[in-house]
């Protein structure tokens, strides 16, 4: 039986490519207009919001 060694973290997240933040935001029900960017992968969520609509 052959044993592998797990993916590190930075192997699992070079596997898996940036979706536009703004995308999963939509998906938690905030618009682009409710979150702070930071280019197109990064932003600030508005915690009172997001906990209001989760």
């Amino acid at each position: 039986m052959m044993t592998t060694t797990p993916l590190t973290d930075l192997e699992i997240a070079q596997k898996i490519g940036l979706k536009p933040i703004a995308e999963i935001a939509l998906k938690f029900g905030l618009d682009a207009q409710e979150i702070e960017m930071y280019g197109k992968s990064k932003a600030k969520l508005p915690l009172i919001e997001l906990k209001e609509k989760v």
